[in-house]
């Protein structure tokens, strides 16, 4: 057969954090309060944004109450 030859296996992988860096690795809480006290918004979502986001997810649950008071006449119609 024309072509490389592929075979897949399975291997063993370890990665142990003490092996490769001299301190403990620090726990998400620990870097939350570091990034809150130098400043650093970047992992933050800004309220207007998450109200945005809201707005759309909330259409699928009034949709579905729509469709519960008109049947399932109403939601074939809708547009």
């Amino acid at each position: 057969m024309p072509g490389p030859n592929i075979n897949i296996d399975g291997v063993e992988m370890k990665f142990r954090y003490k092996d490769y860096f001299k301190t403990e690795p620090s726990t998400g809480y620990e870097t939350l309060i570091y990034d809150c006290m130098i400043g650093d918004n970047i992992l933050f979502q800004r309220a207007d944004s998450v109200e945005a986001g809201w707005q759309r997810v909330q259409t699928v649950p009034r949709c579905l109450e729509e469709g519960r008071r008109q049947g399932a006449e109403g939601l074939r119609t809708r547009q």
